[in-house]
């Protein structure tokens, strides 16, 4: 079976600590995740992200007027260049892999997502959950890009 990854990258006008503070801490993550949602279609609510290799994370939520429960854990930490996890919906059989990659070149801020392991989902809902995730994304820097926005005017 050939395998299923969504890979997206994004050039970020912000220092490697600033972005490292959305993608790799527990406080940021929640943050980011909030700003991503849209009420009546799919919300935030909660978040736990241990930062250590071996901690655990967690995501709830409500998706289309349905809760949500992803469970997962640390598998690399390494700020701010690093954070990998596991990552299963409260019905999958198997467990994905998201990585965030971090680095810095003149003040900015290369971000790169890999989230794999979809074709390890049963086939009668692998390819939506690739697709939902892969809008999932997106959403997520559209969202990191506004939160970094903010702070940087709010900064000046």
């Amino acid at each position: 079976m050939q395998p299923l990854t969504i890979r997206k990258e994004i050039d970020i006008d912000a220092p490697i600590d600033r972005v490292w503070w959305f993608v790799g801490t527990q406080e940021g993550n929640l943050a980011r995740h909030r700003a991503e949602s849209v009420p009546n279609r799919w919300e935030y609510q909660d978040e736990l992200l241990e930062e250590r290799v071996g901690g655990r994370y967690e995501l709830r939520g409500v998706f289309e007027g349905k809760p949500f429960h992803i469970v997962g854990q640390v598998v690399a930490y390494d700020p701010p260049r690093l954070l990998a996890l596991t990552w299963r919906e409260q019905d999958w059989p198997a467990d994905t892999l998201v990585t965030f990659r971090l680095t810095e070149e003149a003040g900015r801020t290369r971000l790169t997502v890999i989230h794999s392991g979809f074709e390890n989902l049963p086939p009668e809902y692998r390819h939506r959950a690739f697709e939902e995730y892969e809008a999932g994304r997106q959403r997520g820097f559209e969202a990191l890009q506004a939160l970094l926005s903010r702070s940087s005017s709010q900064v000046r």
